[in-house]
């Protein structure tokens, strides 16, 4: 049992043949803002292989409020390339390449790469869209996580005996769409949610054990919780 990971090990719905498959898993993440810290220093943490990450956007003051992975003298210096050097440090049995590049129609496909799971930690509905038509196009399941305000939301979409598409969902219930307005701790719980929801998938639990078809959404504010199918 590997010392940095026997806690996890120690699972039996994982154990030493779940860690291995998380060790040989591919991973894109786009996005490495509110979301994106969280999912990419916590899937460093678990032992993901290799992590692409995609953002062209660069460190700004008000970001520090929820974007654990920078500090102050990261300001002004390329998300992607900051947050991959945090993340070797924090581990550096794992593969990190970032991309300084924004995703659209165009580079999909070619940024993202052959993966096992894309995760959408991006903040607008455009690039879920792109997220969704390249993970349709390529055979892949996609993670939907978005917050605002004091709300969150996470779904495992293109998965499953029954994979749904995110044009389900926006007919079903409209998706939440980011605000200027969010708590800051809100983005590192719906982070957590979509790594758990990764490991799962990557370590081979049942269907009925993974978001599929589901939507799990939390408010903060009210305490309430919940998933519904669509």
């Amino acid at each position: 049992m590997n010392e940095r990971y026997e806690r996890q090990e120690m699972l039996p719905e994982i154990g030493k043949e779940g860690q291995q498959k998380l060790r040989n898993a591919r991973i894109t993440v786009v996005g490495a803002g509110g979301l994106g810290c969280p999912v990419l220093l916590y899937l460093t943490a678990v032992g993901v292989g290799h992590i692409t990450i995609i953002d062209d956007d660069a460190v700004s003051l008000h970001n520090l409020q929820r974007q654990i992975l920078y500090t102050e003298e990261d300001i002004y210096k390329p998300k992607a390339e900051v947050a991959a050097g945090r993340l070797s440090a924090l581990n550096n049995e794992v593969e990190v390449h970032p991309v300084c590049e924004r995703l659209c129609e165009a580079n999909a496909s070619r940024l993202i790469g052959r993966v096992d799971l894309i995760i959408d930690c991006t903040d607008n509905l455009p690039a879920r869209k792109v997220i969704d038509a390249c993970a349709a196009r390529i055979g892949v399941p996609w993670l939907y996580g978005s917050i605002g305000g004091w709300q969150g939301q996470c779904s495992l979409m293109n998965c499953g005996s029954e994979p749904k598409r995110y044009a389900d969902l926006l007919l079903d219930e409209a998706p939440l769409m980011p605000a200027p307005a969010v708590l800051g701790a809100l983005s590192g719980m719906v982070g957590a949610m979509q790594v758990a929801e990764a490991v799962k998938y990557l370590a081979g639990l049942s269907e009925e054990q993974l978001l599929t078809g589901k939507l799990w959404w939390m408010d903060l504010k009210t305490l309430r919780s919940g998933i519904f199918r669509f």
